[in-house]
């Protein structure tokens, strides 16, 4: 803590034994005036050092908080407002000279000095700091700092057969007049001792959480009420593609109904016709192919011509799923896509993506994720990796690729359209990124060997390549 400064009145004009030499002084009261400054200056030493221990462990002294054993923080007095009012506690239960250091004590008259000699058996008067000014911003700072949640009332909620009272859920929410009160009492106990105090609050010894409003004891439950007040704050998203809808309260209300048993229904009528009215909105003749790619998300691929049509059963029986059950979770709605002559068409099962403008490649397998690696594709201008729908005509080891600028050695050769296909490519060491547009190959997808041996093992002549995605 900041000590005040204590000016001395009177500054020694000359040592004490020049001051009595000139005064006429006995070498014996000589003798004597300084054995007695000696031990005054001894007094001062002890009372000063007491008054130095008392501020070092109040400085040092702190409030530690925890929440069910986690720490929050630890606290000293200057972080509890209290270091001004410790400093005038402390300084007031002591004499101006005590407070001086050695230096500046000696610098006092003889009288001053010779003043300590009255003070032999002082103590200092101390008892608690004083409080009354605390302050507990930052401790409440740093627990407002920490995730909590609200407290759950006692509802009702649907389990298939009907409503039934689920218990009040305790929260995490601060009750902050229980815990500054708390906080209160644990600083009452900060005293001057001569060894810094270390105070531990652990925060729930004071049920610091605000309860529920509403607990299990009150049960009496309208279930028309209840599914009005669980719609009022419901929303449903449900992917169309790109467009998405959202069933709010109200229009979930719509489509939900409660019958004799309190069991929750979806009006089909009704719901087959919002979905009519999407697939209408949604369905495309003769557009781009739809596809949701590892890399990119949804993308459409130009190249391919499909109409694609709302698969409207699934839809419905997701929505059915969803809203009898009161789910949030989104429905990604899906399509099924038709070539020109009517045949159903899909990239899936075991196929490679190749993302031109993400310099990424993805391989799955059974619609299971293989391999997802960066890669360097073509040089845009000149060499270019050409976009499509492929399949591999090709497969094999240890292939030497040679051409008018290079000669190279690759241990996985998928050939893809032409002399453009995929490899390993040991000589790189950096893939993805924007290398391919300074430093692409000549329109082979250059490929890191460790995935590329994961994706050569599972392609076989025929696999689909689906490459896309071009700036």
């Amino acid at each position: 803590m900041k000590k005040k400064i204590w000016i001395p009145l009177v500054a020694v004009a000359a040592a004490a034994a020049a001051t009595a030499s000139g005064l006429g002084i006995h070498h014996h009261n000589v003798r004597a005036l300084e054995a007695s400054l000696a031990q005054a200056q001894g007094i001062h030493t002890r009372i000063h050092a007491q008054y130095e221990a008392l501020d070092r462990a109040a400085e040092e002294s702190t409030l530690t908080v925890t929440e069910n054993g986690r720490p929050i923080g630890v606290y000293h007095l200057s972080d509890l407002g209290l270091e001004e009012s410790a400093d005038t506690a402390l300084e007031s239960a002591f004499q101006a000279p005590d407070l001086l250091s050695e230096k500046d004590f000696s610098q006092l008259s003889q009288e001053e000095q010779l003043a300590q000699l009255e003070r032999q058996d002082f103590q200092p008067q101390l008892g608690e700091i004083p409080t009354q000014d605390v302050r507990f911003d930052a401790v409440l700072e740093d627990l407002d700092a920490v995730p909590r949640r609200k407290a759950v009332d006692c509802t009702p909620f649907f389990t298939g057969d009907g409503f039934v009272l689920r218990p009040e859920i305790p929260g995490t929410e601060l009750n902050e007049q229980t815990v500054r009160a708390a906080l209160t009492e644990a600083v009452s106990e900060l005293a001057f001792s001569d060894a810094p105090q270390q105070l531990q609050f652990e925060l729930t010894d004071c049920d610091p959480y605000l309860p529920p409003s509403q607990t299990i004891e009150h049960n009496q439950i309208d279930l028309d009420k209840v599914l009005q007040e669980q719609l009022a704050d419901y929303s449903l998203p449900v992917e169309l593609w790109t467009t998405e809808k959202r069933l709010d309260g109200p229009a979930a209300d719509q489509l939900l109904f409660l019958d004799d048993s309190g069991k929750l229904c979806l009006d089909q009528e009704a719901a087959q016709a919002m979905i009519d009215a999407w697939a209408e909105e949604t369905n495309q003749d003769r557009g781009p192919y739809r596809f949701t790619s590892h890399s990119a998300g949804k993308v459409e691929i130009p190249f391919l011509t499909v109409s694609s049509r709302l698969d409207e059963d699934a839809l419905l029986e997701d929505l059915e799923a969803a809203l009898c059950t009161l789910s949030q979770d989104p429905i990604e709605a899906r399509y099924d896509s038709f070539d020109w002559a009517g045949n159903p068409f899909s990239i899936s099962g075991t196929y490679i993506e190749v993302d031109i403008a993400n310099q990424t490649m993805s391989c799955f397998q059974n619609d299971e994720l293989v391999a997802s690696t960066p890669v360097v594709t073509g040089l845009p201008w000149g060499h270019s990796t050409p976009p499509g729908y492929w399949r591999l005509q090709s497969k094999s080891p240890n292939e030497w690729l040679i051409g008018p600028d290079y000669a190279v050695f690759v241990k996985y050769w998928l050939g893809v359209h032409g002399a453009y296909g995929i490899h390993d490519a040991s000589w790189r060491s950096i893939f993805g990124g924007a290398q391919y547009k300074t430093n692409g190959s000549h329109g082979c997808v250059n490929t890191p060997t460790e995935p590329m041996e994961k994706i050569y093992n599972v392609a076989s002549v025929g696999t689909p390549v689906l490459m896309f995605n071009v700036e």
